[in-house]
């Protein structure tokens, strides 16, 4: 009985060990855009100076 359990545990075991795994889904890109300028500043600045952003 011993060896049916052992056996039975080990083929178990095997099987578990050699599945193969999944492949990992691929994932979109994130982009980030921005604005920016002084009144966006804390505290707000007054300023002519802007700029922008686009990153990936």
């Amino acid at each position: 009985m011993k060896a049916l359990l052992l056996a039975a545990l080990a083929a178990l075991t095997l099987t578990t060990a050699c599945k193969k795994e999944e492949e990992s889904p691929t994932v979109a890109p994130m982009q980030v855009t921005g604005t920016f300028s002084g009144a966006n500043e804390v505290p707000a600045v007054t300023t002519s100076a802007t700029g922008n952003v686009s990153a990936t």
